[in-house]
């Protein structure tokens, strides 16, 4: 490869990238006075980290290609996964520091001086955010799948009407849940379910994203 044919690859790089990252820059900063980043914005950050990943690469500038790589990775797990917990601004600082490393390497490269950044620090940090993002994500999602209970209770001796006070638990109990079946199941229209109540119990099954402890004191109060 010539000279000439160098020299036309390398400017070719430092306009394409030089443009992406103005392009870039106006995306996160827009996405953080939204305090929001819509999916237009996380394909299009995605699509410029890409590229510079891939023209970086072709030129050997290997720490500019990680870094975008790394920056590319998290903005994949967000287009794809659609975590809903993580903060905007943390992500767009993130961002922002890992632009401000690629234009500080294109003005060296521009002036014919050596790309010589470290991105190393900068690519563990992002990488840290994306295995954090995940596990709060995780933790949210099983939070959001609801645990089954099962509650047996048993009303004062001699207290009377337990068919009404059994009632005033279930109407209580949509506080904390609509997933509920309970027995005797006809506690307002069948006065024998008092007798059943008071032999057995009055047992409630429920699906509710609550704590074993959280139920319990439910109950006791």
């Amino acid at each position: 490869m010539s000279q000439s044919t160098n020299d036309t690859m390398l400017d070719m790089f430092l306009f394409e990238s030089s443009q992406l990252i103005e392009q870039l820059e106006q995306v996160i900063l827009l996405s953080d006075k939204d305090n929001c980043y819509t999916e237009a914005a996380i394909n299009e950050i995605f699509r410029v980290m890409h590229t510079i990943k891939g023209s970086a690469a072709m030129m050997t500038f290997n720490e500019i290609s990680e870094l975008a790589h790394t920056v590319e990775d998290l903005f994949f797990y967000i287009r794809e996964e659609k975590p809903q917990r993580f903060d905007c601004s943390s992500l767009s600082d993130l961002v922002l520091e890992s632009v401000d490393f690629i234009k500080v390497e294109l003005i060296k490269i521009k002036n014919q001086d050596t790309a010589d950044g470290d991105a190393s620090e900068l690519i563990h940090t992002v990488k840290d955010y994306i295995t954090n993002l995940k596990k709060k994500n995780a933790n949210a999602a099983s939070a959001s799948c609801p645990s089954a209970y099962k509650a047996v209770i048993f009303f004062e001796e001699g207290c009377e009407m337990e068919n009404v006070r059994a009632y005033t638990i279930i109407h209580k109990l949509q506080e904390i849940t609509d997933q509920y079946t309970y027995y005797p199941a006809d506690i307002l229209d069948n006065d024998q379910s008092i007798e059943v109540i008071r032999k057995e119990g009055f047992t409630i099954y429920l699906k509710a994203n609550c704590t074993f402890e959280e139920v319990q004191d439910f109950f006791t109060l």
